[in-house]
């Protein structure tokens, strides 16, 4: 008697085991809609693409939809207009949205430092961004110049001499023809540019003047009633960026394969702003306090700088900008699993493994290799094989 109810208690278990993992398996994931500060075509989003290809969304119960916009505070507006869950804005554009009354705060500063900068031809005579003084930038929107203005300030320039163009995706392209002398543009972005043949000289912001990079927005009801979607989406781009430091060449595979029109930036450069990627969202206060970490001094000086060139006409505490309370539980998991889910990633062509494997992993270099080269046989339509 003993025996059978040993029996039932064990086929109950396993029922209710069953049921937990059926349960698990048919939860229906929860779409938001994530907006980017810009047009949506770029090789600019490795730290969305890798969540998104390996599940990291998935395991915080989210399926993520990322989308562009126009206008430069689009995606705050839309973020404040609760049309969509999370917004990526500059630190600029998001200060200009809150003193509007936008209800929208950053809870993860993706970017540590100051990635905007201008882009310049080669041998144009421009060799700082002092020598911008009286010339013609070209600009995505008119907005982006609350961007440029403090950064110029900073070098000595009068924001008020520069003619500014507003050329919206063809702003690379005029500017290489000569018909602006700059153009201001940001890490991962000239790089791209780089890779279809523009070559510029990039004049970095970061060496005139330190600022916060962008970050991740939410509406100030979705941080009360939902801080799991606050929670869920930044720490899957935290995963991200750690697998991304660790295989960056899996990431620019990755980024092509979702982007097969700008297939012509090619592997090697798209690996290169890859790192660009790696370099811009790490410092040492990441390291020290978690990925996404606000520094409340350099918050302090952009908004000061933007008083100083008229962008805005008052000043609030910098906490209300952002928030730095959910950064300790969005850097809460396993680094060592997303670093081997890196190591192990499976290539889907050959020559995109990187060769330090053949000497730091042997055996499974050639387990990828082969891998990678069935899959191109069994996979025509892969872009690998045009």
């Amino acid at each position: 008697m003993k025996n059978r109810v040993l029996v039932v208690i064990l086929a109950i278990f396993i029922l209710s085991g069953l049921v937990n993992v059926v349960g698990a398996a048919e939860k229906k994931l929860e779409r938001i809609l994530y907006m980017l500060p810009r047009g949506k075509a770029m090789l600019d989003d490795g730290y969305f693409i890798v969540p998104e290809v390996m599940g990291y969304f998935a395991e915080e119960g989210l399926d993520p939809k990322m989308e562009g916009t126009v206008g430069a505070t689009d995606c705050t507006k839309l973020v404040a207009s609760k049309m969509a869950e999370v917004g990526a804005p500059s630190p600029y554009v998001h200060i200009v949205s809150v003193l509007s009354g936008m209800p929208v705060k950053m809870c993860f500063q993706m970017d540590q430092i100051n990635i905007f900068g201008f882009a310049v031809r080669p041998n144009s005579g421009i060799k700082s961004i002092a020598d911008l003084q009286g010339k013609k930038i070209a600009l995505g929107s008119g907005g982006w110049s609350v961007i440029s203005d403090p950064i110029l300030m900073n070098a000595g320039v009068d924001p008020k001499s520069i003619k500014y163009i507003v050329a919206g995706e063809q702003r690379a392209q005029i500017t290489w023809r000569g018909q602006a002398d700059a153009v201001l543009t940001w890490e991962k972005e000239y790089q791209t540019w780089a890779g279809q043949g523009l070559a510029f000289e990039f004049l970095a912001g970061r060496d005139i003047v330190q600022y916060p990079g962008n970050g991740f927005v939410f509406h100030v009801d979705v941080i009360k009633q939902r801080p799991d979607i606050v929670i869920g989406f930044c720490r899957g781009v935290a995963k991200g960026l750690i697998f991304s430091r660790e295989n960056p060449e899996a990431v620019a595979e990755m980024l092509l394969e979702a982007n097969p029109a700008l297939k012509d930036v090619g592997f090697e450069q798209a690996v290169v702003v890859v790192r660009a990627m790696n370099f811009i969202t790490r410092s040492e206060y990441s390291d020290a306090y978690g990925l996404g970490v606000h520094i409340p001094e350099l918050w302090e000086k952009l908004q000061d700088d933007m008083l100083k060139t008229g962008t805005i006409g008052r000043k609030i505490p910098v906490y209300d900008y952002f928030t730095n309370e959910f950064i300790r539980e969005i850097n809460n998991f396993d680094k060592e699993k997303i670093i081997q889910d890196a190591i192990h990633y499976q290539f889907h062509e050959p020559s995109h493994i990187p060769l330090r494997y053949k000497e730091k992993y042997p055996k499974l270099y050639e387990e990828l290799y082969q891998k990678a080269v069935e899959y191109k046989k069994t996979h025509p339509e892969s872009i690998w094989n045009e």
